[in-house]
Formats: C-alpha cells, structure tokens, sequence
C-alpha cells in the first residue's frame, strides 16, 4: 500500500493542485494501512535515517526524519521536529506542522494550520488552511479551502483559490487570489504583483505595500 501510494504522490508531484487532491481523496484508505495502535509518534530524541511511512488514527513527529515522511492520518497528525527532504501529510481531522521540512511539503485536511519553517514550496488544502505570521516558506505556496489565512513570509509566488481568503505578511513574488471574499491584512507587504478575481472589489488599507500592480 505505502509504495502505490508513493507512486501515485510522485506522478502528481509537478502539480501542487493535483497533488493536494490526490492527498485528500487518499488520506481515509491509508490511514488505517500499516498499524494497529491509536498513535504513531516519533520521539525528539529520535532520528530516522531512511524514508519514513506513518499510517496510523494519530500521527505525531517531533523527532528528525532524514529523508521523505509520507504520513496519513485518521483524526490528526502533528509535525513538530524535522523532515529533511519531501513532506506528504494527509489527515482526515487536522494537521499541525509547526517544525522544519527541508524540501517541499503537501498537506491536505479537514483543518490546516502551519507555523513552521520550508525550505522550498509549500501546497496546503483543507476547509479551513492557515499560515501563521511566524510560518516561512522559502519559494511557491499553492492554498485551497473554503477559509485560507496566509499570514506568514513566502520566498517566492502566492497561489490562492477559497470561499474567503485573508492575506497578510510578505509576499516577495507575486499574489494571486481567486476567492469570494477577500481581505488584506493592515501592514501585508507584496513585492510583486496583486491579482485577483471575485465578484466584489478590493481596498487596500494606505498601509499595504504594493511593489507591483
């Protein structure tokens, strides 16, 4: 089971959107794949120094995980220590990642909340998806859900599809937003440019700064 699912995250790797839908439509099946016990937890003191499988009802990582963690979830799975290369997370409740991943990170849940640090791009899809003001992302975010906050740092482009979608902190590329309702944070900073489609018209508060159009 855990090699299909490789396969099928891998031929959807090169598009976030397929990918975090792929996530999403896997996480109920492979959560119950490979353990019998209510949690899968990988301790702060400890280092996995191959490729990490994590099927499990709870899923939580505070420990270092050397090469790929691809993780699934029944109710929540939770990372707090350190992915070095690709992070895959599905869960069918929530996610929390709030340590490091050193390559590129896809998360798909009901609810999902980031404060963590990536080190390459970052695809996020749920109901409810936020990044915190501390979360940075060194290059592309990919968001959707029907409630998207994105108040962290991003390296490079913002890519943003919801029902209502809050923006804030940096943005170094450009930020581009599909949504019924959004609203710009006081104080939000992007670099490039801002393009958006809704039905309703923007404001932008005199504090925004826009580098672009």
């Amino acid at each position: 089971m855990k090699f299909q699912l490789l396969e099928k995250l891998k031929t959807c790797f090169s598009n976030p959107w397929k990918l975090i839908i792929a996530l999403a439509v896997l996480s109920p099946l492979v959560s119950s794949a490979q353990t019998n016990s209510d949690k899968f937890v990988v301790a702060a003191t400890n280092v996995i120094g191959e490729q990490l499988y994590a099927f499990a009802p709870s899923v939580e990582i505070a420990g270092t995980v050397a090469d790929d963690a691809i993780i699934g979830a029944v109710r929540d799975a939770k990372l707090s220590g350190t992915v070095s290369n690709d992070l895959w997370m599905a869960a069918v409740q929530t996610i929390d990642v709030s340590g490091r991943v050193g390559d590129h990170a896809r998360l798909a849940a009901a609810s999902v909340e980031v404060s963590g640090t990536f080190n390459r791009s970052l695809a996020a899809a749920g109901q409810r998806v936020h990044l915190a003001t501390n979360s940075v992302v060194g290059e592309d975010v990919y968001l959707a859900g029907i409630s998207v906050a994105m108040e962290g740092s991003v390296g490079s482009n913002v890519f943003v599809q919801a029902v209502n979608a809050t923006l804030g902190g940096h943005v170094r590329g450009t930020l581009r937003v599909t949504a019924t309702d959004i609203a710009v944070l006081p104080n939000a900073r992007i670099d490039g440019d801002l393009v958006y489609t809704s039905q309703k018209e923007m404001f932008l508060d005199k504090s925004v700064v826009l580098g672009g159009k």
